[in-house]
């Protein structure tokens, strides 16, 4: 099918729902698959590929990058860091057959093994005891406190020869403060080569607010290194950003959208949820009814355009990872509804384009049906979010 050719038939979007929903299906399957007598080692990773190992100057590819340390496990204990790359598993390296989940799959908890990983360059190898995944300790800073380097991804084009992130500024930024600029590639942090936007993340928040952090940025063919100590998440946004917790925040009350009956549609590239709107008692300012009982039961299509929209794992226990991609500019919200219809969370990011990652925790919110929602001008869109 060529670009051009843009409509399907009722059978091939019938089709393509199906198709959707199996992979969703077979998503949860794999997620179940895991268990709390599991051996692991400690740690968030992403896996790379053929292609980024290239770029970073791994010697193997299919490795797994460590991003977050969780406290007191094995992996802390032996001394791995974050960016370490784990290749090999008591000699056995990684291949694209078997990835380091897989070569911990001939192994128990308590199991002794030595781990081969690479730092910055160099092959080093650590000995250390496989725990359980049911013993690890999740437990995550507010939002609020995470470090916040303040910059968003666009979707500029690289110069030939040139790896790195281009972004653009948030305001009241370390990165404001480092005299970056929207359009600025960076490069590196610390010294660590970032091959594209999901390098930065590890690169960020291995660090405490107020530690230094360097950043080495290309701009109009000259390299330049600047360095700040970095601020938190709540110094940068002030109020406008806060995590949920005891206090619930309390939006307007015509900054609410209605957030029950929401019809959800399978997750695409291009993408819109449609929301039944009730505004049934609701008077104008003259006092006459808004609408009629027949349009109240419209649906209104909120058809923000969007990429990559990823929220893992859902269902959830209580902390998970929201991502996306937002092709066009403009004035950007993020928000978290609970069951009640009360927002516990919102992150306004000012004018905005590229890709958005942030990590939410509301374990101690009621279980049900939560709903994100991600707002940009007059556009929206809605998904769901189990608590269990």
């Amino acid at each position: 099918m060529s670009r051009r050719s843009g409509n399907f038939s009722p059978d091939n979007t019938r089709f393509m729902k199906n198709l959707t929903t199996l992979l969703a299906f077979l998503l949860s399957v794999q997620l179940l698959a895991h268990n709390d007598d599991d051996p692991v080692i400690g740690f968030q990773s992403s896996e790379i590929g053929q292609e980024k190992a290239q770029k970073l100057g791994y010697p193997l590819p299919y490795g797994s990058r460590i991003d977050r340390l969780y406290p007191g496990t094995p992996a802390q204990v032996a001394g791995l860091q974050p960016l370490d790359y784990i290749y090999a598993v008591n000699g056995q390296s990684v291949s694209k057959q078997r990835d380091l989940s897989d070569l911990l799959e001939d192994f128990a908890p308590g199991d002794k093994v030595e781990i081969g990983f690479y730092r910055k360059g160099e092959a080093l190898n650590r000995t250390l005891f496989l725990s359980r995944r049911g013993d690890l300790n999740r437990l995550h800073r507010p939002n609020s406190e995470d470090p916040f380097l303040g910059i968003s991804q666009v979707h500029d084009e690289l110069p030939q020869g040139v790896v790195g992130v281009p972004v653009s500024v948030v305001h009241n930024s370390t990165a404001q403060a480092m005299g970056l600029e929207r359009g600025d590639i960076i490069t590196a942090i610390d010294g660590n080569p970032v091959a594209d936007w999901h390098d930065l993340s590890p690169m960020i928040d291995m660090r405490k607010v107020g530690a230094p952090i360097q950043v080495s940025v290309y701009r109009a063919g000259e390299t330049f290194t600047r360095s700040r100590p970095i601020k938190s998440q709540a110094a940068t946004h002030g109020n406008h950003s806060r995590p949920n917790g005891p206090e619930i925040i309390q939006p307007q009350e015509d900054d609410l959208p209605p957030v029950a009956q929401v019809e959800l549609q399978p997750v695409t590239r291009q993408e819109a949820a449609v929301l039944p709107i009730s505004v049934a008692g609701v008077t104008s300012e003259i006092g006459s009814p808004v609408a009629s009982e027949a349009e109240v039961q419209k649906p209104v299509v909120r058809n923000l355009a969007i990429e990559a929209l990823n929220i893992f794992p859902n269902p959830t226990t209580g902390i998970f990872d929201i991502q996306f991609e937002l092709p066009q500019r403009g004035e950007t919200a993020v928000y978290i509804y609970n069951p009640a219809g009360q927002a516990v969370y919102f992150n306004t990011l000012g004018e905005f384009t590229g890709t958005f990652s942030d990590r939410i925790d509301i374990a101690n919110g009621v279980r049900g049906i939560y709903f994100l929602e991600i707002r940009q001008g007059p556009r929206s869109l809605t998904r769901k979010v189990v608590l269990q």
